[in-house]
């Protein structure tokens, strides 16, 4: 299995930008990658790490990268990360790569996941001031939502739902409040201290007992959550709009955030289809007309990218699962 580049922009001077997946995950990143390069035009440096063998890999990151030459693109091979014998996970394996990331650079680095799809330009993203710490990401609305409910005992329904019940089981290992989610961070890897912190993260058998031990679900993110504590900074939520946000989710979120959601709903900068919220898993676009819009944005992004890469890239988004 070899790497493939397309060498465009010049070095140091680029936004570095990580993904990192498996091949049935492969189609699903090119999209993003493809809405990534449309929407800004700083130079940029984008690696996509890739834990399988892709034979189409080298064709779609070369045509990619010939159609944005304001942008070096590549891919390149890495170890798949092994589940212990009897290690149960509702996600990919391949979600635990992004602990590696310090291994690889030493600068400032936006790691994105492959579900999502870039509206704005990341530049702001990089330009993000994080302060004192290694880390930069967006609350995660769903635990937020649930520890505010949880907080001031809001009724949701007649019971509470799995999120509430996670959220109640989760409160005592992670920051509820203060918890990001980790599809979108920033990681100031050009600080040595950063470096090492992060390093320290990089533990799949560490990873991988903590999920044990503690029965959690969301991988990687909650063992990035639980060791970092409060020691994150914060995106603007309108570069984490997650596919399944609805209005009522907004309106069980704390009060202080309220209108930077609703905000976020109308002009998301970067959307994260989560779980089944993937466009392609849906024939027809959603009820609402928020979610019907980020369908069509989605399915847009997919025609422009067959048009550079070739039909067969949309022909395999087939994944269904987690994350």
């Amino acid at each position: 299995m070899s790497g493939g580049t397309t060498e465009n922009a010049a070095p140091g001077t680029a936004l570095n930008i990580a993904y990192m997946c498996d091949r049935n995950y492969l189609p699903l990143t090119l999209v993003s990658l493809h809405s990534l390069l449309r929407h800004s035009a700083r130079p940029m440096r984008v690696t996509l790490f890739l834990s399988d063998e892709a034979p189409e890999a080298d064709g779609w990151v070369g045509d990619l990268g010939a159609r944005f030459p304001h942008a070096e693109v590549s891919w390149r091979p890495i170890a798949p990360p092994v589940a212990r014998e009897g290690f149960v996970s509702n996600l990919p394996m391949a979600s635990y790569l992004r602990l590696r990331l310090p291994e690889f650079f030493d600068c400032r680095t936006i790691y994105l996941d492959g579900d999502t799809l870039v509206r704005g330009d990341v530049g702001e993203l990089h330009d993000a001031d994080l302060g004192p710490y290694a880390v930069a990401g967006v609350r995660d609305i769903v635990l937020l939502r649930a520890w505010n409910r949880q907080r001031r005992r809001l009724p949701f329904g007649p019971k509470p739902n799995y999120t509430d019940a996670e959220a109640r089981r989760m409160k005592s290992i992670v920051d509820l409040q203060n918890y990001i989610n980790t599809g979108v961070m920033v990681l100031g890897l050009e600080r040595p201290e950063a470096r090492t912190e992060l390093q320290a993260l990089n533990d799949l058998e560490a990873a991988m007992d903590f999920k044990q031990a503690n029965n959690t679900t969301y991988a990687d993110q909650d063992w990035i959550n639980h060791r970092l504590g409060r020691r994150k900074s914060f995106l603007p939520f309108a570069w984490n709009v997650l596919g399944t946000t609805i209005p009522r989710t907004v309106k069980y979120l704390p009060r202080k955030y309220r209108a930077e959601v609703a905000a976020a709903r109308k002009a998301p900068k970067l959307l994260h289809f989560t779980w089944r919220s993937k466009p392609y898993l849906h024939p027809a676009p959603p009820d609402d007309p928020d979610q019907a819009n980020w369908w069509t944005w989605f399915h847009d992004e997919r025609r422009a990218l067959e048009e550079v890469v070739g039909p067969e890239v949309g022909s395999q988004l087939k994944y269904g699962g987690g994350g």
